[in-house]
Parts: structure tokens; sequence; C-alpha cells
């Protein structure tokens, strides 16, 4: 039989530790040797997994990952390779933080064991003590932005201490959400399968007969909050009655309550006190209006917060130039929908929003958009909107810009025709064209390529080509003289969806003026101020634009991922189109994490409206850590042109 090195054992063991997939890079960390070693030596290593019928698989910007047909055989494999008892070897410190966080939440729900030695983590963990207050200072900084605190007892340990309602919520959004079932399997854990179907179909009957309408994720949300809720009675941790605000009973959603909580009560035999009644009708009040129907009836709150929604949109229109304010479904949208945000801050119940990255990547524009209606929130309430609302309130501006066909795309399409082979063929090509798209297109004019320079382009949405055409801020669709099927596909797909193809010439922004290699900086605000001022300096923006990239960022981060933040502002004038690229001399903490590539983009407001995906074609090339490393070790701008 093959046997396996020990470097191969140390790679087998990362990989089965991983819990996933894991990137190349982090398994030549883990065993100090290239990524090139750890390709070559996963060649090896799949010779001798044939003997367990386990293959480690790649994929292209996931990594690697063990795959087996027959647990048994892997679960062999893990034992000859050295696999320890505890089901991983936590060699990431990721990992470790994952496993810490989950040990102390759980022995915080058993109420008599929720202490724990360090030289007890430290043998479960196999990490030095110096190892584990490393980890312990990132476990007790996430705790931290949930309000709760690492605190010690004494000899007897560590523990997580804090407002029940806070760490209930806790439990719900990281452990659950952040973390994810399939690695934690923890609230199901907290019962058995066959309560966890009863409650679940209570739920179901309470909100069939009471009529409430509830999303898919504020169902998970409840019923994870009545297994926990279950769990912490059980222990008797309860929620503080003080805390309980007065609730109108007459109120569908607490009667609705009442009535969940009795049969609960009746399957389980554990009484709901009055506080966590209402905890639940929180939950239900705070997402039971999903849409404005003609039984909708506007109350003094609901003109309250239409004020301020307007007041947004008018603001919008003054700073940005897009006209929303006769958008009544956008409108009506937003009004619901403030409704349930602002019930949920009222309650101090946070929502994790599991789109947010999308959204900020994919959506750039909709969620600065979002941004002003947030800040007018909180000017007018005196609350504070998180980000993770303001990540639902840009799918409603997204909605309404598509309605506005804000790529340029209209009823009727005005084109021009670009034909090289002759007078005929003009005729022939202007009459297909004309006959298959006439009511989607406005053809405006046929010309040969030489006349392209005295051609004026505004107000053209697309070209349509016989020969090869380059024009900077125009879709194209190139096509034969006879147009062919394959051409009028082409063009009716964008008719249909637009020019998904069609990307701006973002290589053409990157200019040497604004380039530093090694910019010693080490606040965030003092990069971002320092980038801001020189393109004003350049003559790329105005003074409101250089102002405004300080107060976009901080309103909400803009850093990305892998070590990059893309500071962008939509306020003010952009005389210079321009992308200033900044390799910091060492990664800086920016908001959540380091960052050592920033890319401050100035665009004109036209392009930007118009070029929505531009945010994601530059993430494309910062997408992966080895791509970053790259940039920023080779520090040269030609090099970051190449990509794009």
């Amino acid at each position: 039989m093959i046997k396996a090195t020990s470097r191969q054992r140390g790679i087998i063991n990362a990989v089965i530790s991983a819990d996933g997939y894991i990137n190349g890079n982090d398994l030549a960390k883990i065993n100090q040797i290239s990524a090139k070693t750890v390709q070559r030596e996963i060649k090896d290593i799949n010779d001798f997994l044939q003997s367990y019928n386990c293959e480690i698989i790649s994929k292209r910007s996931h990594g690697y990952k063990i795959k087996y047909d027959n647990y048994d055989d892997y679960k062999m494999l893990k034992s000859i390779v050295g696999e320890i008892d505890c089901n991983c070897v936590y060699t990431l410190e990721e990992n470790r933080v994952e496993w810490l966080i989950r040990k102390l939440a759980f022995l915080y729900v058993d109420s008599e064991t929720e202490s724990i030695k360090q030289d007890e983590l430290c043998d479960e963990l196999f990490i030095s003590l110096s190892t584990l207050k490393n980890d312990l200072k990132v476990v007790k900084s996430i705790l931290h932005n949930y309000d709760l605190k690492l605190s010690r007892k004494g000899n007897s340990g560590v523990y997580i201490s804090g407002d029940e309602a806070k760490f209930r919520y806790f439990l719900s959004d990281y452990i659950v959400h952040k973390i994810g079932q399939e690695k934690s399997g923890t609230i199901l854990e907290m019962i058995d399968i066959k309560s966890s179907e009863s409650i679940k179909s209570i739920i179901i009957d309470v909100i069939n007969k009471y009529d409430l309408n509830i999303t898919d994720l504020g169902f998970d949300n409840l019923f994870n909050h009545i297994v926990i809720t279950i769990t912490r009675i059980k222990n008797d941790k309860i929620i503080n009655e003080e805390k309980v605000k007065h609730i109108p009973e007459d109120e569908i959603e607490y009667e609705a309550s009442l009535n969940l909580c009795r049969q609960i009560c009746k399957l389980t035999e554990i009484e709901f006190p009055t506080a966590e009644v209402v905890y639940i009708y929180q939950h239900l009040k705070s997402q039971n209006r999903l849409f404005k129907d003609d039984n909708y009836s506007i109350d003094e709150e609901d003109s309250n917060n239409l004020k301020t929604i307007r007041k947004s949109l008018k603001e919008i229109y003054l700073q940005i130039g897009i006209d929303f304010t006769h958008d009544e479904i956008l409108e009506n949208g937003l009004l619901v929908h403030l409704k349930s945000v602002l019930h949920r801050i009222q309650y101090k119940m946070k929502i994790r929003n599991n789109l947010l990255d999308q959204i900020k990547k994919n959506y750039v524009l909709a969620y600065e958009l979002a941004n002003f209606l947030a800040k007018a929130i909180e000017e007018d309430m005196n609350v504070e909107v998180d980000e993770n609302e303001v990540g639902f309130l840009a799918l409603h501006f997204g909605g309404a810009l598509e309605r506005m066909n804000i790529k340029g795309r209209k009823d009727r399409l005005r084109v021009i025709v670009i034909c090289a082979s002759g007078m005929g063929t003009s005729i022939l090509l202007r009459s297909k064209l004309s006959n298959r798209f006439g009511s989607k297109i406005q053809i405006c004019g046929v010309y040969p390529s030489y006349k392209l320079e005295e051609l004026d382009f505004k107000d053209i949405d697309l070209i349509i080509s016989t020969i090869n055409l380059q024009y900077k801020n125009l879709p194209i669709i190139n096509v034969s003289p006879i147009l062919s099927d394959t051409d009028m596909n082409k063009i009716n797909h964008f008719i249909s969806k637009g020019n998904e193809n069609y990307k701006l010439d973002i290589k053409s922004y990157f200019k040497d003026e604004i380039f530093s290699s090694n910019l010693n900086k080490d606040n965030y605000l003092d990069v971002v101020e320092y980038m801001s001022n020189k393109m004003y300096e350049l003559g790329y923006i105005d003074e409101v634009m250089k102002n405004s990239f300080m107060e976009r960022e901080k309103l909400s981060s803009t850093e990305i991922g892998n070590m990059v933040a893309i500071p962008h502002a939509i306020v003010g004038e952009v005389k210079k189109p321009g992308i200033y690229v900044a390799i910091l001399e060492e990664p800086i903490k920016w908001v959540y994490s380091e960052v050592q590539l920033v890319m401050m983009i100035a665009i004109n407001k036209d392009v930007f409206l118009e070029h929505e995906n531009l945010f994601l074609d530059i993430y494309n090339q910062v997408d992966e850590m080895y791509k970053v490393e790259k940039i920023i070790n080779k520090k040269d701008l030609n090099y970051i042109k190449k990509l794009y």
C-alpha cells in the first residue's frame, strides 16, 4: 500500500479540518510550503487516497475539499492519517475563533457550567496559552458587536456575560446565520426532531389563523427564537420584564402571540411569562405587513414615515438628479417596509441580511440611494439604521431603477447603423432591421464608417455595425451584412436584457498621477482624506465630492474583503474621471478588517448610472487574496491596467 509522508498527512488533515473548501494559499501557510508544492503533493496524495475510496478535489475560486463515497472508509482514513478525536485540527485562527464562540455560547445556554478554564480550551484545541489569548481577543471583539462581554469568573475560567435578550439575538444571528446550521447544528440540537416539527406546525397554524404575512426568513427567525426561548426558560433565564413596554392587547399580533405560546406550553409543559409573550409579539409585529393592499389604512405613524420618505426622495433628486418623486410603487413599498424597520429598531431586534454583500457589490447605486433614506430616518426619528436594514431598503430602489430603465433602455431604442458594403446592402440591412424590430428600435441613420467622426451620438442607445468598431461610451453589436439568425438573436437579447457584455473601458481611468505605490498612513480616514484631497488638487473632482468621500466612508465602510477598500461618492462633480489606486506601505485596520489596496472611484454620474456593473467589474479582479497579493507585491500600475 502507498504510504503518505508527514507533509502529505498534514495537507490531508488541513483539508479534512476545513469544514468545506480551503484555498491553496491557506494550505501552503499551514504546512509552511509553497502553493505550487501543495498542487504537486495533492497529485501524489490522491494516489494514496484511492485505497480509502476518497479524493481531494479542487474547484476554481474555492480551493480544495475532501470527497468520499463511503463514510466508514473516510473515518478509517481520518484515523490512519492521525486525525484527532475532536473531529477538527483547528490550525486556522478563523476556525478556532468559531469553535471558541460556539463552545462558550453553549456553555452559557447550560446555566450549570457556563464557564471554562483556559487550560481546558488549550487542551481541546491543541494550542498554547499565548495563542489562545490572542484568539480570545478576537472573540471579545465579536461579542462586543452584540453588546456582550467575555468575562472571567475567579479561577473557574472565562464565560459570556450580558443582557439576556442580546444573548438570544447573538445565538440566532451569529451561531445560526453566520456560522451556519450545517457547521454548528446548534439550534436543532436544543430539542428533539419531533418537537421541532411540532413547533413549526404550530407556527404555521397561527400564521394562517390570524392571516399574518411572514417571509421565509421571518419564519426561520421566529422558529429559532422559540427554540432558544424554550431552552432558556428551562434554565430559568427569561427576558427582564422591566424592559418590556406596554403592548396594546387588542392588536392581532398580540392575540396571535398568546395563542402561539399557549399551544407551545401544551407541547412542552413550559409556562411562558408575559415578557416572553411580548417578545414573540415583537417578532410578529416587526414583519407582519409585506405589502400595501386596498385594505391598508394610513395611520399617524405612516404619515410621519411618508414625510421622511418624500424628504429623502427630494434630496436624491437634488443631489443625484434621479427623480423618484412620482414613483408610487417605490413610495408605497418603502412606506410598508419602513414600518417593520422602525418596529425592529424600537424593540432592538436586529436582523441579518444574508444578501448584504451581494447587494453592495451588484447594486451599488441602489445601496447608495438607500443610504439617503437611512440618513433621513436617523435625522427625523433619532434612531440608528444599521447596514443590514439599508441593504433591504436598497432592494426597493433597485426595483425603481429597473422601472426607470436607468441603463438607457427606452420604449424604442435609438440606433445608428454602420455599414461598409454599399448602398444596396445598407437598404437591405435597414429594411430587415425595421421589419424585425420596428416596434422596438428607431433607426436614426445608416452611415459608412468614415463618417463616424462627423456623427452626433447624443441620445443614441446602440450602434449596429457590419465592421469591427470601438466606441468608448456606447454598446456596439457587430453583425454580418446579410443579418443572420445569430445576429437577430444578439440584437433581440440586447433589446430584452440590455447589453450584459458591454463593459466600460475601466483601464482608461487609471492614471500615473493618481497612483501611490507605497502610501504611508495608519488610519483609514487619513487614507480617504489624503486621496480625495489629491484628486481635488489635481482637478479630478470639486470640493463637494472631496468632502463627500469622507462623509460616505463615515456612513458605511467601503471595504470589500481581501484587504481591499473601494471608496466612492455620488454627490458632487467629476471634472476628470479617474480611479486613484493606492497600495499602503503596511496593511491597516479599516473598520472590520485589514486593508492594503485602496481604489478610489471618481466617475461621471451619467456613466455611473448607465454602468451599474462597474463595481462588480472592478471587484472581479480582486475577489481572491492571491490576486490582491500580486497587485500589492508588483506595485505596478501597468500590471493593474492589464487586468482590466
